[in-house]
C-alpha cells in the first residue's frame, strides 16, 4: 500500500517562555501561521491539499495522497522552520511515511453518539478528542524521540532516494537524516514562501539568529548545542 508523508513538526522551549504568556505564543503562533497560509494559499485544493492536527504544541501535517517524490514535503518544512526563526522561535520536524485515520468509529457508544465526534458532552463539562491515530502519527513522533538532538529537520533514512538533491544532508545514528533546513536555497522554496506570504531572510541573518539563539538560551543541554552546531551551523 502506497502511504502518504506525515511531518511532525514542533516548538523548541514553549516551556521555558510560558511565564510570559506573549511570549510563549510567538513561536506557537508563527508555526500556526505559516501552516495555515501554506494549507490556504499554496495548497488549498485537491490532491495537493494537506491535512493538520494539533497536539499541544506541536502539529502533524499530512498528504491527500503518496507522492514519491517527496521535495513538497520537504519545501513545506522548510518554509515553516525558517518562517518561525524569524520570530526567534525554533522547532523539530520529523518526515516519515505512513497513513493516518479517522479513529471515532473505534471509540466507546458514548463518544459515538454525540453529533461531533471531536467534542463530548460531559454534563456541564467536555471531553475534547482528536480522533486521529496511524502510522504516520506513531513513526514521525518515534522518530522525534532520537538522536541527534536540537531544532533539526529529521528524516527516515528509507526516504533518503526520493529528497531532493539540492539540500545539504548528513546521516545520522539510527536510521536517521537530518537536512540542513538552515543553509542554501533550494529550489521551489522562494516561490512557495512567497505565495504563502512567509518570512524570508539571507543565509547570514539565519545564521546569525541561530547563534543568538544558542548564545540567549544558556540552559539548553550538550546534546541540543551539537545537534545545531553539527547539523545546522557547520562548515
Amino acid at each position: 500500500m502506497n502511504e502518504s508523508w506525515a511531518l511532525y513538526i514542533d516548538e523548541e522551549g514553549f516551556a521555558q517562555h510560558w511565564d510570559d504568556t506573549m511570549s510563549a505564543f510567538l513561536g506557537l503562533n508563527a508555526l500556526m501561521e505559516a501552516i495555515c497560509r501554506i494549507g490556504m494559499r499554496v495548497f488549498p485544493e485537491p490532491v495537493d491539499r494537506l491535512f493538520c492536527y494539533q497536539f499541544g504544541d506541536g502539529f502533524l501535517i499530512t498528504s491527500d495522497f503518496h507522492e514519491k517524490n517527496l521535495s513538497r514535503a520537504v519545501l513545506i518544512t522548510i518554509s515553516i522552520l525558517r518562517h518561525m526563526l524569524f520570530v526567534k522561535r525554533v522547532a523539530r520536524a520529523c518526515l516519515v511515511e505512513g497513513n493516518v485515520s479517522d479513529i471515532a468509529g473505534c471509540y466507546p457508544t458514548e463518544v459515538r453518539n454525540q453529533s461531533d465526534r471531536s467534542r463530548v458532552n460531559l454534563g456541564a463539562g467536555l471531553l475534547l478528542i482528536s480522533p486521529v491515530l496511524g502510522e504516520g502519527l506513531l513513526r514521525s513522533v518515534g522518530l522525534s524521540k532520537k538522536e541527534p538532538r536540537g531544532p533539526l529537520f529529521l528524516v527516515d533514512s528509507k526516504l533518503k532516494a526520493r529528497l531532493p538533491t539540492d539540500i545539504e544532508l548528513s546521516d545520522a545514528e539510527g536510521g536517521v537524516i537530518s537536512l540542513n533546513w538552515l543553509k542554501g536555497e533550494p529550489d521551489g522554496l522562494l516561490p512557495l514562501q512567497q505565495k504563502a506570504g512567509l518570512h524570508m531572510e539571507s543565509e547570514d541573518k539565519r545564521i546569525s539568529k541561530m547563534t543568538e539563539y544558542l548564545q540567549t538560551y544558556t540552559s539548553v543541554n550538550k546534546k541540543w548545542k551539537s545537534g545545531v552546531n553539527n547539523y545546522l551551523l557547520r562548515d
